[in-house]
């Protein structure tokens, strides 16, 4: 009896065993999604008193990062960032500071609106107020 019971038990020990690494394989790749080649995050980007923008840009790709694509898209009547995202390398996972890569203007409260591209990467987005 001990025997015809113990081919059935080992079955389904492998057949849990199996089961438990599939959902364990999706419980670790959900929370972790795949690294991007290139990409970057702001940590921070704040103005001076003269509206001088400064910001903390970020590394969250596989690749480093040797250039910064920078259009202003608010206020219209400024477009441009201007000097931009000059002097680039930022390694995998390593934060650079960009003092003075544009000058946020207009009068009273002014809010500048801003699309970076890393070198191969995804546009992002982000906007402050400067007074």
């Amino acid at each position: 009896m001990k025997r015809k019971y113990a081919g059935i038990i080992l079955l389904i020990v492998v057949i849990f065993v199996v089961l438990s690494g599939i959902l364990f394989y999706f419980y670790i790749s959900v929370p972790f999604p795949p690294q991007p080649a290139y990409g970057i995050f702001i940590w921070d980007e704040n103005c001076s008193s003269d509206g001088s923008v400064t910001m903390s840009i970020q590394n969250i790709g596989k690749n480093p990062v040797t250039g910064i694509t920078c259009i202003q898209t608010a206020p219209s009547s400024d477009t441009a960032c201007s000097p931009g995202f000059t002097n680039v390398n930022i390694a995998p996972g390593q934060t650079q500071i960009f003092s003075g890569m544009d000058k946020c203007s207009g009068l009273g409260l002014m809010f500048c609106k801003y699309e970076l591209t890393p070198n191969g990467g995804r546009t992002i987005q982000t906007q402050l107020a400067c007074s």
